[in-house]
Formats: structure tokens, sequence, C-alpha cells
């Protein structure tokens, strides 16, 4: 069974946006955003939690290992 995954948003062609609304932003998260940025070969994401009581967020960059 072939299992794949969309982005919420990918702002301006170059930004993957990850929305989440949980109590806290997990490791998953984190990686699901990684992946999402290998794949596309886009350099920066973000991830966005409405889950607590003020948003959450991590900026996530894709560094090129040469």
């Amino acid at each position: 069974m072939k299992k794949f995954f969309i982005a919420d948003f990918v702002c301006h062609g170059e930004i993957i946006v990850e929305l989440k609304c949980c109590s806290m932003i997990l490791d998953e998260h984190y990686a699901q955003v990684i992946n999402y940025l290998k794949t596309t070969k886009k350099p920066l994401g973000l991830l966005l939690n409405f889950g607590t009581l003020s948003l959450e967020f991590k900026r996530v960059i894709l560094e090129n290992k040469k």
C-alpha cells in the first residue's frame, strides 16, 4: 500500500508550512517537515502549532551537507 503526505501550505513556492493543533510540537512533527524539505528540495519550512495558549512555532532549515 502506497503512502503519501501533502504539506498544508507552500508559501511563494519556496516555504513549506505545516500546521498542527496539539498540546506541543513533537519530534515526529519536526521530522515530518524535514522529510517534506528533503523531498521537495526546498530550504525552509515552518512548523506552526495552534493547540497551545499562544502560537508555538519552529523554523526548520534544511542544511546542504556536501
